[in-house]
């Protein structure tokens, strides 16, 4: 202890020590700093002295002189100079100002930087340069003549120094026209003699007056004849040469005398546009200018009239043309028209033909007016016909026939129809309902158009649709039928309820409406085939029925004695076991779910509220396992499967004691939850007699499970069909181009393949179960909250506020789609069970998908939606009444014809069903469904055309009945 205190001593002693001296040390160095302060002199150039020389950038510069002097002076009184010089008197050399002076008696001396600037010389006039003016450029690069001398800036002539005349000067000059100019150039220097460096002056720039002369043309090139006509363009467009002395050639422009262009001769003469060339030449050139000769015409005009309008009839005018084109405005206006009384033509509208005179003795006579000959004309007279837009001709006032023309139909011109008294059977033979029409025609000039109308009475279950291949024209002479697309220029286009035949030229046609007729089955081929086949049948059945009863008579006395071992065994009647073990299944499933509430009934006791939350989402899983457990059992169908529900419903609220109206709430949802799945597992085992109904299950089933597709159509499955590329068009929108499938398939040459578009509201409107109540609240839901607007689209509805998406619905058969813009990562492993569809594009903004099949996804929907709309984004809830949003049920055609599904066919060339297949055929209620091959989309149904009403019926039966299940094929 004692050395350690020792030594603790000896370093404090040190450390003292060693202060003491960095004290000395910093004490010595302020009395060396504080001498030579007083030692020095400070100078200000600012205050103390004045220096007579010009500051350019921060250096002090005198121009050349021959000596080094400078001009520094005392500003302060306490300062002397006694003298100021440069280092050099030549300009270039490195240079300093050195200043001597003393200030409050103590001298000194400073150095500035400094610098001998050339001496600038002048000129004694200024120099010229001359040039002749340049068409093709203002600048000009001239010769400088003889350079005057050099002074100073006194005006003193400069010795030792002169210009150096090796070098020739040019100066460069901006003119654009002919005239006088001052420019300036620069000049080098020379030294005459070794005493002074030429480097010590500088010239100033060399004034130098620039004269530019003007070109003279001497000679004007005139073409030899300037003969046009009026109004011709190159009359005014005359181009003229002109050549100077050098014979250069200058653009010329031509002077026109005032009134230059009407019909006569005129003088005109050249000069040029600039004034920096002068013509000498300018002789005049004579021009002559004839009448323009026009063709014209005043034919014989028909147009449409329209008499019969109740106000403001549209009145029709005849003008005069031009044969080769439009005639100049004041021409027409010179034009004067009168009627066949000679009074002013105003125009008409009434039905008739007119007469209309044209005076054209007003024209102007720059204009020489001619016929279609070449002979000059002062009048000319033609007609107006304003025609009737159509007649209507018809029997007894029944099925008019409406007869019409390109410009309607002449005033005089009648038609008339009858029913023909006879038509030769032979040229209707196969038709079971015809109509025909005679119709007669007169004072038509020009082809005419019929329009035809259909009778009701034509259509029925063997004749679904007309063609235009069943209109007929009748020949008399002949007493045949030809079809009235195939007659001479005739043309044939089938309207709504109407024929309409363009091209008609004679005075009469026989049109026979005539439409072909299916065959009875019992009389078609295939009929007479089938009735073959039963007719082989029967015999054969009766050949087998006689040998066996042959058989039977021949040995009727013999017995049979079968040799046993033993005694033969007593043969028991069993009962065939059922496919399941109802009571048993039900009493394990009974335990297991007592089992199972128990345990989360004694939770939830145990549990405080603060873990309400997580005792539900328990509930919630056993419950999902309790239902799972009831898909399970496998029941046929005479197995009472509202018995085995009632039973298990029953007993889970015995295990709940349904005491509490929450968990008497709790076991009727669990009842029906239980109900439903045995219910859909009762439909999928049971022994089912109708196929189609089958399918149409099955697909709904499937459509509720594709969480990809989201009803959102397919545009690549329109486009194949076991892997032949297709064409589909709208049956609806574009209704003439499914009249020719249907016609291309009645001819055998293809047959229609059909696919529908379903919108959001169709897919609302064809759910089942309770998918529209559910919809119909969530939607109120949302719209209760203040801002937030809701749009329908053809694959969903949306709801937004503002820019900023809320959320989305969409329908399937048995769910509704609930997508709402919350995150997906937060609701993860929660009792709501949602799905998170972040990574599709069209979701991304409301990423979290809600599939609600039952009342408990419905409750959970709408405590998201006021999370969303409370929580997340802030909204003010209203106190709206509600609205009834539900949709009444309409079947597909139905949907179909309110744009709400777009049926949508192609055409199947014949010989793809010819190919041979591995894929068989399905009859399903004798209608046959072929299998599409190679890939062909499951969404496109085709069914092989029946000639049997009976099959036909059957089949419309079954597309009804899908229909009203919200099946999505067509039967």
């Amino acid at each position: 202890m004692k050395n350690q205190r020792m030594k603790t001593n000896q370093s404090f002693r040190i450390s003292a020590i060693m202060v003491t001296l960095l004290m000395i040390v910093m004490l010595m160095g302020c009395f060396a700093v504080t001498s030579f302060a007083a030692a020095s002199v400070t100078v200000d150039t600012e205050t103390d002295i004045e220096i007579g020389l010009d500051l350019v950038g921060g250096i002090y510069t005198k121009e050349y002189d021959g000596t080094t002097a400078a001009d520094v002076t005392s500003k302060a009184a306490n300062v002397t100079v006694q003298s100021a010089a440069f280092n050099s008197a030549n300009v270039g050399d490195a240079n300093e100002l050195i200043i001597t002076l003393t200030k409050d008696g103590v001298q000194t001396e400073i150095r500035l930087p400094a610098r001998i600037a050339p001496k600038t010389l002048y000129w004694d006039g200024n120099a010229a340069a001359n040039g002749q003016y340049k068409v093709d450029g203002t600048v000009y690069e001239l010769a400088v003549g003889s350079i005057p001398t050099l002074k100073d800036a006194d005006g003193n002539p400069v010795t030792g120094i002169a210009v150096d005349d090796t070098a020739p000067y040019k100066v460069t000059v901006q003119a654009n026209a002919a005239g006088n100019y001052n420019a300036t150039a620069s000049v080098t220097l020379k030294a005459t003699s070794n005493d002074v460096p030429a480097t010590n002056y500088v010239a100033a720039p060399l004034p130098v007056d620039v004269t530019i002369t003007p070109i003279t043309v001497t000679t004007v090139d005139w073409a030899n004849d300037y003969t046009f006509e009026y109004g011709d363009a190159a009359a005014n467009g005359i181009t003229v040469v002109g050549y100077d002395a050098d014979n250069n050639e200058y653009r010329l422009v031509i002077v026109y005398p005032t009134g230059y262009g009407a019909v006569g001769s005129h003088s005109i003469t050249a000069g040029s546009a600039d004034p920096s060339i002068i013509v000498a030449d300018d002789s005049a050139k004579t021009v002559v200018i004839s009448p323009k000769t026009l063709k014209v015409t005043l034919g014989n005009t028909a147009v449409i009239g329209n008499e019969g309008l109740a106000t403001n009839p549209r009145v029709f005018l005849a003008a005069v043309q031009g044969i080769d084109g439009v005639l100049p405005t004041e021409v027409l206006d010179a034009i004067r028209y009168t009627d066949a009384s000679g009074a002013a033509f105003t125009g008409v509208y009434k039905y008739g033909v007119y007469t209309v005179n044209a005076d054209l003795s007003a024209v102007s006579g720059n204009y020489r007016l001619v016929d279609a000959n070449g002979n000059a004309v002062t009048a000319l007279q033609g007609t107006i016909s304003v025609n009737r837009p159509y007649i209507a001709a018809g029997v007894d006032g029944k099925y008019q026939l409406v007869i019409t023309g390109p410009d309607g139909v002449a005033p005089n011109a009648t038609a008339s129809v009858t029913v023909p008294e006879k038509l030769n059977r032979k040229a209707i033979r196969g038709f079971r309902y015809f109509t025909a029409y005679d119709l007669k025609v007169e004072n038509f000039t020009d082809a005419y158009t019929v329009l035809i109308p259909i009778e009701d009475v034509l259509l029925n279950k063997n004749c679904d649709a007309l063609t235009v291949n069943d209109l007929y024209v009748y020949d008399a002479a002949t007493g045949t039928m030809i079809k009235a697309s195939e007659s001479t220029g005739l043309a044939v286009t089938l309207n709504e309820g109407y024929f309409e035949v363009t091209g008609a030229t004679v005075a009469g046609y026989t049109f026979v409406v005539a439409p072909e007729y299916n065959l009875p089955f019992a009389i078609s081929a295939p009929g007479i085939a089938l009735w073959i086949f039963l007719l082989l049948a029967i015999l054969v059945g009766m050949f087998f029925f006689g040998m066996y009863l042959r058989r039977v008579k021949a040995g009727e006395n013999e017995v049979i004695v079968i040799d046993t071992d033993g005694e033969v065994p007593a043969v028991e009647a069993t009962e065939p076991a059922d496919t399941v073990d109802a009571d048993g299944c039900l009493e394990d499933n009974l335990d297991a779910m007592a089992e199972a509430l128990d345990a989360e009934l004694a939770a939830e006791e145990a549990e405080t509220e603060a873990d309400a939350e997580a005792v539900d989402a328990a509930v919630a899983e056993a419950m999902d396992q309790i239902i799972d457990e009831a898909s399970q059992i496998d029941l046929d169908a005479e197995t009472d499967a509202d018995a085995v529900t009632e039973a298990m419903a029953d007993e889970i609220a015995e295990n709940l004691g349904a005491e509490d109206a929450e968990e008497e709430a709790d076991a009727d949802a669990l009842r029906a939850a239980v109900a439903e799945a045995l219910e859909e597992n009762f439909n999928e085992s049971a022994d089912a007699t109708d196929a189609i109904a089958l399918v149409a299950d099955e697909d709904a089933a499937a459509a509720d499970e594709d969480d990809d597709n989201d009803n959102d159509e397919d545009e690549d499955s329109f486009f194949g069909f076991g892997g032949m590329p297709l064409s589909y068009i709208d049956a609806i929108a574009d209704a003439d181009a499914y009249n020719d499938l249907l016609e291309q398939e009645r001819n055998g040459l293809i047959r229609i393949v059909t696919r529908y578009r379903r919108s959001f509201q169709s897919r609302l409107i064809q759910s089942q179960g309770n998918v529209q109540d559910y919809y119909n609240i969530l939607k109120n839901a949302l719209l209760a909250y203040k801002g937030i607007k809701n749009r329908v689209s053809w694959n969903y509805e949306s709801f937004n506020r503002g820019r900023v998406h809320v959320a989305k619905m969409n329908a399937k058969t048995k769910t509704l789609y609930l997508y709402l813009a919350l995150d997906p990562e937060q609701l993860k492993d929660t009792k709501y069970g949602i799905v998170d569809v972040s990574s599709k594009k069209k979701y991304a903004s409301v990423p979290v998908l809600m599939k609600i099949k039952g009342e408990r996804k419905f409750k959970y929907a709408l405590e998201l939606i006021d999370k969303l709309c409370q929580e997340e984004l802030a909204l003010i809830k209203q106190e709206l009444v509600e609205t009834d949003y539900h949709l009444p049920y309409q079947t597909t055609e139905e949907l179909v014809g309110a744009g709400l599904v777009k049926k949508m066919v192609a055409g199947v060339p014949v010989a793809y069903f010819e190919q041979p297949t591995e894929e068989p055929t399905e009859v399903v209620n004798d209608v046959t469904e072929v299998a599409p091959s190679n890939g062909a989309s499951d969404d496109v149904t085709f069914i092989a055309p029946s000639d049997d009403a009976a099959v036909e019926a059957a089949a419309e039966e079954i597309a009804a009945e899908a229909a009203s299940e919200g099946e999505s094929k067509e039967i």
